[in-house]
């Protein structure tokens, strides 16, 4: 039912844009073009920061066009592929250099050479056919022709991997087109930057021996220790310099010879398979290094903090969080006031993201899947409460993050950028439900659904009644909706009622303050959803149920509630107390 906001057209994008030669980037909306026949869209995850960028952002080469949106190591995942598309499906992690488009006819193109195309168009900084400037990858969202997309390898990490798309293509090119890649030759590498120290590990790849030229002394460990060179010589230094018939060859139009590394999308392609066959992913190191945000006291608030996530089992998935929604009660965990919170503390149950790795048993997912995680990270998986898919209820249940694992260590949540899981405790998430605004969905959307399902609320024709319009309440009123319940939804604020019936599509409304509409409600529901988190009496809300009727406390406040005794000892209602389902 649900249609991405990412199929409407034009395709709104939020980037980081220099607008002037400041070279100060500030945020910056704009379109990209709809995703055409042969056209890529991909979600940008991570992007490269070159020199260049610089360059282009401040106008040293005297021709950027202001608004100009940087950025030409860009790397994904793919979320809306052409009817001709071959190379790619959705899911797909994907990368784009600095070549956007070419004629695709000429001789230059013919040879893979699209650089020297008379009609190239960078990724940045250039004009595109429509005549509009074309925008970088600082920014959320990308759309390419299929032909100057790179598929990325399973291996290679794609924050630490997006430079390759311009430095380290522009090195390993080179290298191959001039004869430079066989073993035993011996080259030269002139400086240790960016460019630099990228050419010493492809030429080591190759089997080269690599000497590495550079003005500071400094750098000699770093070449040598770090990168693996075989020689380093002082550039300053005439003695090192000095070699009896030796040959220095000087390669003419350089920034030519540059750009048709970057340029040359076929050459681009065989760089990232090379890789993938040498590449050892830090995903397969042990212990898997994590970044997040903790809370360390009970103040609430957060800050950067790096901690270790175990390694991949074979039944686990590994995935990188792309998003992760904020629940109340993550406000009530990182300020400990249920007094149990474990400091430090990451946050969050409701994650999403995309599988980078799965254990070797793993049957329900694969690498490039999208997936969801909630609150519940592991169980027994034998008791009782397991054997009927409660395993919130098992006796040693772990949740996503404010417990204790197995091996003692405190669990993290997914305010961070990787996760590890067992397969059985994740879902596999629709292609058609956008993930950033379907997160919430992990924690009160199954919370809600679960809940009318488990207790019978969900037959058409059914009253139910939703208490608060917050997180819960609203996602409440839209599920009994879809169930053909007739909702009416209480709450203390008179002004939520346009919000519960105009825009919900609630059938009617009671202020909860209000004894005469409380009144003529009384035990007309045949069901409640108390959604409110925060302290309340709840024995005005139970008169309104039906008798036999059920009242299902969903909130998870500081206090608990003071229970209405004498009705439910005479039997009129049936009382449930429910905190999580999943």
């Amino acid at each position: 039912m649900a249609k991405s906001p990412e199929t409407q057209y034009p395709v709104q994008v939020i980037g980081w844009a220099a607008h002037d030669s400041s070279g100060h980037l500030s945020p910056f909306k704009f379109s990209r073009r709809a995703t055409g026949e042969h056209d890529v869209q991909f979600r940008v995850l991570y992007c490269g920061i070159c020199h260049s960028d610089l360059s282009m952002a401040k106008n040293e080469w005297g021709w950027t066009v202001y608004p100009n949106v940087p950025g030409h190591e860009i790397v994904g995942v793919v979320t809306e592929v052409g009817n001709k598309v071959e190379k790619f499906k959705v899911g797909d992690k994907v990368g784009v250099g600095a070549l956007l488009a070419s004629c695709r006819n000429c001789d230059m193109c013919a040879q893979d050479l699209e650089v020297y195309c008379a009609r190239k168009i960078f990724s940045t900084g250039a004009i595109d056919t429509d005549g509009n400037p074309t925008h970088g990858g600082f920014c959320d969202l990308m759309v390419a022709d299929e032909h100057y997309v790179i598929r990325w390898p399973e291996n290679l990490p794609m924050d630490a991997g997006a430079p390759l798309l311009c430095a380290g293509i522009s090195t390993y090119s080179p290298l191959r087109y001039f004869g430079l890649d066989k073993p035993g030759i011996h080259v030269g590498i002139v400086g240790l930057g960016g460019l630099g120290h990228l050419a010493v590990k492809i030429a080591k790849a190759f089997g080269a021996k690599v000497t590495v030229i550079s003005t500071s002394a400094s750098k000699k460990q770093e070449a040598i220790q770090k990168l693996g060179a075989d020689a380093f010589l002082v550039s300053s230094d005439p003695e090192q310099m000095q070699k009896p018939q030796g040959r220095f060859l000087i390669l003419s139009q350089m920034q030519n010879l540059r750009a048709q590394a970057k340029g040359s999308e076929k050459g681009g392609q065989s760089f990232f398979t090379f890789g993938e066959e040498m590449a050892k992913s830090p995903e397969t190191e042990h212990p898997v290094e994590v970044f997040g945000w903790a809370a360390r006291d009970s103040s609430g608030h957060l800050s950067p903090f790096k901690f270790s996530r175990r390694a991949n089992g074979e039944r686990d998935v590994q995935f990188k969080v792309l998003y992760c929604g904020i629940c109340h009660s993550d406000l009530h965990s990182i300020k400990n006031d249920w007094g149990f919170t474990l400091y430090p503390t990451v946050p969050g149950h409701e994650i999403v993201g995309v599988v980078t790795k799965v254990g070797s048993k793993v049957e329900k997912v694969k690498v490039g899947d999208k997936v969801g995680m909630g609150a519940l990270g592991a169980s027994c998986r034998n008791c009782e409460m397991c054997c009927q898919d409660l395993e919130a209820y098992c006796s040693e249940k772990v949740f996503t993050h404010g417990s204790i694992d197995k091996h003692g260590e405190p669990t993290q949540g997914g305010f961070c950028d990787l996760m590890v899981a067992d397969e059985h405790f994740l879902f596999c998430w629709p292609e058609n439900l956008p993930m950033d605004a379907g997160a919430p969905l992990l924690c009160a959307g199954i919370t809600t659904y679960s809940s009318m399902r488990y207790f019978g609320l969900d037959k058409p024709g059914i009253h139910v009644g939703i208490v608060g319009l917050g997180g819960l309440g609203h996602l409440a009123v839209k599920f009994a909706k879809a169930f053909g319940a007739k909702v009416t939804v209480i709450s203390t604020s008179a002004s939520k009622r346009q919000e519960a019936i105009t825009k919900l599509g609630a059938d009617a409304f009671l202020v909860s303050s209000n004894p005469e509409q409380m009144q003529a409600a009384a035990s007309t529901m045949d069901g409640i959803l108390d959604t409110v988190s925060a302290n309340h009496p709840i024995v005005h809300l139970i008169n309104l149920v039906k008798p036999l009727g059920k009242f299902i406390l969903l909130g998870l406040p500081e206090k608990p509630p003071e229970l209405p005794i004498f009705p439910i000892i005479m039997g009129k209602y049936i009382m449930v107390l429910f905190s999580l389902f999943s």
